[in-house]
């Protein structure tokens, strides 16, 4: 329906790319609008201040244990991947916790990408599910 009034690209890479484009859109309007001053403590602040630990050659260091002791013990409480991303933002200049959210930002987008695009190349078409789902999903 949406592709007969002209409202999508008539392309699977098109239709893709406008996913892409809508889902980047929305996460930034929330990121850089209303949860640009989020505060108190939560995953994202255990990631941003390990991301600061690794840049600084602690390794990765348990934030909450040298908080309340001052001894840097080892943690492995979260995957390490995305600290190392995110010490990588640091060591680039991105000190802010906005900065490092950014990379969320970019990364959410590349899984929309990735997830959809797939699931469409394999049943061969983009329908209307295909697009909504990923919008809603970059509200989340």
């Amino acid at each position: 329906m949406l592709l007969a009034v002209g409202l999508l690209p008539r392309t699977f890479g098109g239709r893709l790319a406008a996913v892409a484009v809508v889902g980047i859109a929305l996460r930034a309007a929330y990121l850089y609008g209303p949860a640009r001053h989020v505060a108190g403590i939560g995953d994202w602040y255990f990631y941003h201040w390990q991301a600061q630990l690794i840049a600084q050659g602690h390794g990765f260091v348990d934030p909450w244990v040298l908080l309340g002791t001052h001894q840097y013990r080892a943690s492995a409480i979260h995957p390490p991947l995305y600290p190392l991303l995110l010490s990588g933002v640091y060591l680039l200049g991105g000190h802010s916790a906005i900065d490092q959210r950014s990379l969320g930002l970019l990364l959410g987008t590349v899984t929309l990408v990735l997830v959809d695009g797939d699931h469409s190349l394999r049943k061969r078409q983009l329908d209307v599910a295909d697009i909504v789902a990923p919008w809603l999903a970059a509200l989340r």
